[in-house]
């Protein structure tokens, strides 16, 4: 059972739209947004760590730790993209 953040939803909702900035710059479209009925450990390091989060990536879950996962290779480009752009941002150099 995943723990819900002890983080407000300004923060969350920050964090959440410099990913969604990033993808539409490098890829020139809006990426789909949803809660998703799995856990991971990314809630260990919100609320442990102090550091708020967000699953990003590319890929369809559904095909996640399965015999036929894959990823096609234009998502993860695109992926790739946007995470250096909310880097370059996150550390002011862009």
């Amino acid at each position: 059972m995943s723990e819900p953040s002890d983080f407000g939803a300004g923060v969350w909702r920050s964090r959440v739209l410099e990913f969604l900035d990033g993808h539409a710059a490098v890829s020139g479209r809006s990426q789909a947004t949803w809660g998703t009925p799995y856990g991971s450990d990314l809630r260990l390091m919100t609320n442990m760590g102090g550091v708020p989060t967000v699953h990003y990536g590319p890929g369809d879950a559904s095909l996640a730790h399965a015999p036929r996962e894959s990823v096609p290779v234009s998502e993860l480009l695109t992926a790739a993209r946007a995470l250096t752009l909310v880097a370059l941002e996150y550390c002011g150099t862009r």
